[in-house]
């Protein structure tokens, strides 16, 4: 700047033309920084919608298993007198099962009380 006093017009002429350029430069940068701001905003919005999902979904599970064991606490045989699937404990899965799988249940559970009576 000092220069620029000095020499006159040509050096302030000069020195505004890098100050343009400066801040061209600078501005580009913002530009930049302003567009990976936004990317990581929207990155981390869907990333904090997945999370609160999953969280929803464990505790809809949590509240299912709460409600089957407050439900079949009292009994853990249904009408036929084999052990209700809520009765397997941990290892039952929380999952509702198809008419198919329940028959396949029915029948292993029955063979299983089959083979503990001639134990």
């Amino acid at each position: 700047m000092l220069l620029g006093i000095l020499r006159g017009r040509a050096a302030g002429v000069m020195w505004i033309w890098i100050s343009k350029k400066a801040f061209e430069s600078l501005s580009e940068r913002v530009t930049a920084l302003e567009r990976t701001s936004k990317q990581l905003d929207l990155e981390w919005s869907n990333t904090y919608d997945k999370f609160r999902s999953i969280l929803g979904r464990i505790a809809k599970r949590h509240d299912r298993l709460k409600e089957a064991e407050g439900d079949g606490a009292g009994s853990q045989e249904d009408a036929s007198g084999l052990p209700s699937p809520s009765g397997l404990g941990e290892a039952s899965s929380s999952l509702p099962l198809t008419p198919r799988q329940i028959s396949a249940q029915q029948r292993i559970l029955a063979q299983r009380a089959l083979t503990r009576r001639h134990q």
